[in-house]
């Protein structure tokens, strides 16, 4: 760590600081920064965005700290082979394993699971209005949408993945239109399957289901937005496996496609805005917010197509993510000012994302100091942790643990380090 404890000291110098003028700015002891510019010890990807923006390094310090620690830049690897029998096992605990058994089934061609694999000619069509079945599964597919704020994601996953199987099954046995519709309602089950399996810790599974919401897309017919989508919500693995450069070039490459709705332009622009942050370039980050902003805008002047397509619990999500992105770049304070009011704006049922965003802000308070603020935040996300039992919010929370720990002698600190072992196990 002589690298990053040289560049440090040398800018602070140049700076015309003292360690303890530093360690006044970032909430450290002057003891643990001598120690970091010694090499004694590595800095926490936290603390390297703190010094960044202390000494306006411009993302230099916290690349070089990234760059140190040797962090793993692992592009996400579809998962599995489509070509198969879909194998659901279930408990009576709630446990479930799902594979895709290729043995069980001759090899077909790429789209044969769409079209219903060997012998699906031979299967009766539907009589009766599709258009109503198409009703019926899209009002189950929002009432899982809102269930999933509300209890663990691994609960429902068996559900989507059947939703999607029975979809696809009406689609197989209708032609024209109505086939079209029916493969669209099946790629949006397979795009939240996606989501909610990486909420419940399963990346690999999450990227097998973001494929088959591709490829059900496509089989749609015109269904643009959806494919678009499915690149992003790839760009959201990345994002947590902390990959800032892939991040990047899969959410960039969604919001410059011109076939893509500009809702989804807009999310895409937000999910660069994270990258960039995550990577300490904060020029690039504002850039990225400002497009999204824009295409967000125009997203709501001209509807969604009726495609439920992100979330739509938090009331202003460019703030959000500005608030979200600044923790990254260092500018905590700054960061609690934004979080804070969108925090509160989240509906008390979505404890998914109030947990997500609340851990966010509970940590941008621990960076800057503000123990009473971090602490009361805390606990009102782990209360939600309980309930929905979230990956992506168990990688937050580790965070926050490792920031609260400089503190574990404090009263208010001492109970909530416990719970948030626990939280960390579940």
């Amino acid at each position: 760590m002589g690298t990053f404890g040289a560049q440090l000291r040398a800018r602070r110098l140049a700076a015309g600081m003292s360690l303890r003028d530093l360690g006044l700015i970032l909430n450290y002891s002057k003891s643990y920064l001598s120690k970091i510019e010694n090499g004694e010890k590595a800095p926490s990807a936290d603390l390297a965005r703190r010094c960044d923006a202390g000494l306006q390094a411009g993302g230099e310090l916290a690349a070089l700290a990234a760059r140190t620690a040797g962090d793993a830049r692992r592009k996400p690897r579809a998962g599995g082979d489509k070509n198969g029998e879909w194998l659901l096992r279930m408990e009576e605990t709630g446990r479930f394993t799902f594979d895709v058994a290729t043995d069980r089934l001759p090899r077909a061609a790429p789209d044969a699971i769409l079209r219903g694999g060997p012998g699906a000619d031979s299967v009766l069509p539907l009589t009766g209005d599709v258009s109503e079945l198409a009703y019926g599964f899209l009002a189950s597919f929002e009432f899982q949408r809102r269930l999933g704020q509300q209890v663990p994601a691994a609960l429902l996953l068996p559900t989507l993945i059947t939703q999607t199987h029975a979809a696809m099954g009406v689609a197989r046995r209708v032609g024209g239109s109505d086939r079209q519709s029916m493969m669209l309602v099946a790629a949006q089950f397979a795009q939240h399957t996606a989501w909610m399996a990486q909420e419940a810790g399963y990346d690999e599974a999450a990227l097998w289901w973001t494929d088959r919401c591709g490829e059900l897309a496509a089989a749609a017919g015109p269904a643009d937005t959806l494919l678009a989508y499915s690149g992003l919500r790839r760009a959201l693995v990345t994002l947590y496996r902390e990959d800032a450069e892939g991040t990047v070039e899969l959410a960039r490459a969604t919001r410059e496609n011109s076939r893509a709705s500009a809702r989804v332009r807009g999310l895409a622009g937000l999910r660069e805005a994270q990258g960039y942050a995550l990577a300490g370039e904060a020029r690039d980050t504002e850039l990225a917010l400002e497009r999204a902003a824009v295409f967000l805008d125009r997203g709501r002047r001209e509807g969604d197509d009726g495609l439920a397509i992100g979330t739509r619990n938090v009331a202003d999500l460019v703030t959000a993510i500005r608030g979200w992105c600044l923790v990254d770049l260092g500018f905590v304070s700054e960061a609690a000012e934004l979080l804070g009011p969108e925090v509160d704006r989240i509906p008390k049922t979505a404890h998914r994302a109030r947990a997500r965003f609340g851990a966010r802000l509970a940590h941008a308070h621990a960076l800057a100091g503000d123990l009473d603020a971090a602490c009361a935040g805390t606990a009102e996300v782990l209360d939600a942790a309980r309930l929905v039992e979230s990956s992506t919010l168990r990688h937050e929370l580790r965070r926050l643990r490792g920031t609260l720990a400089r503190w574990n002698g404090d009263p208010r600190v001492r109970p909530l380090l416990p719970r948030l072992a626990t939280a960390l196990r579940s």
